[in-house]
C-alpha cells in the first residue's frame, strides 16, 4: 500500500492506519473534527492511480489535483465531480492516472470547489497547514482500503475522504471552527489511490531477481566443488 504517517493532534508519535478492509472506511465519531492528520508518501516508483468513490454533498462541483513534491498535477482524464445535482461527471469507481511518481515523493491532495456560488474558488488540502483560509482545520479522513466497491479492483489502497469546508463562519455558532455546510462526517468527496510499478520497473525487478538467482546458483556450485 501507499505509506503514510497518521499524526494525532497533540501527540508526539506517528501511528499507522488500521489494516485494510473490504468495505469503504467510515469516519467516527461523526460531528467532530478529525484529530488525526496525514502525510502521504509514495511507497514505490510507478504510476499514481486513483479510483473515485463518490460523495454525498448535494450540488457541489469539485476537481481533484495532487501536489507531488509541491508541483501540482491534474489527472488523466481530469477528475471532476458534480455530486447529485446536476449529476455526476465522474462515475463512482472510475479510474484516473496522475502520472509517474518516485518512491519517497510527498503527495498533497487538493480539492477545488466550483459550485455552488457560495463556495466557488474555495481550495482545501489534505495537509491542514495549507488550509489557512479557515484556520488550518483538518478536512480529510484516511484509512487502508482493499477495493471491491463500484468495480474497483481488489488490492491495497489508501482511502481519502474530504469534508466540504467552505471557509465561511457559521453565524449560528460561536465555535470558531464551525463552518457552514459542515457535519464532519468526512464523506463528501471520496477516492482511493495506490502506486503501481510500470512495465519498465517490473522488467528491472525481474532482471534483478535473475541476477540474484544466477549468483546464488554459481555460489552453490563453487561450494560444492570445494567440498569435493
Amino acid at each position: 500500500m501507499n505509506f503514510k504517517f497518521a499524526i494525532p493532534a497533540l501527540a508526539v508519535a506517528a501511528a499507522f492506519a488500521a489494516p485494510a478492509s473490504a468495505a469503504i472506511p467510515v469516519y467516527a465519531p461523526v460531528g467532530t473534527i478529525n484529530a488525526t492528520t496525514y502525510t502521504f508518501t509514495a511507497d514505490k516508483t510507478g504510476k499514481l492511480e486513483v479510483y473515485y468513490l463518490g460523495g454525498i454533498t448535494v450540488g457541489y462541483s469539485n476537481t481533484l489535483t495532487v501536489l507531488v513534491n509541491g508541483v501540482e498535477r491534474s489527472a488523466t482524464p481530469v477528475l471532476d465531480a458534480a455530486v447529485k445535482a446536476p449529476g455526476w461527471t465522474s462515475t463512482w469507481g472510475s479510474y484516473y492516472s496522475f502520472g509517474s511518481v518516485t518512491a519517497g515523493d510527498t503527495l498533497v491532495w487538493k480539492l477545488t470547489h466550483y459550485a455552488p456560488a457560495a463556495v466557488a474558488g474555495t481550495v482545501i488540502y489534505s495537509d491542514p497547514t495549507l488550509n489557512t483560509s479557515f484556520g488550518g482545520i483538518n478536512n480529510v479522513f484516511s484509512a487502508d482500503y482493499a477495493g471491491g466497491d463500484f468495480g474497483v479492483p481488489t488490492g491495497s489502497y489508501t482511502f481519502v475522504a474530504f469534508e466540504d469546508i467552505t471557509g465561511r463562519q457559521d453565524p449560528r455558532s460561536d465555535y470558531p471552527g464551525r463552518y457552514l455546510y459542515n457535519d464532519y462526517d468526512y464523506n463528501d468527496f471520496r477516492f482511493a489511490f495506490n502506486v503501481v510499478p510500470e512495465p519498465a520497473t517490473w522488467a528491472m525487478l525481474i532482471v534483478g531477481f535473475g541476477f540474484v538467482g544466477f549468483a546464488m546458483r554459481r555460489r552453490k556450485a563453487t561450494l560444492s566443488s570445494v567440498a569435493q
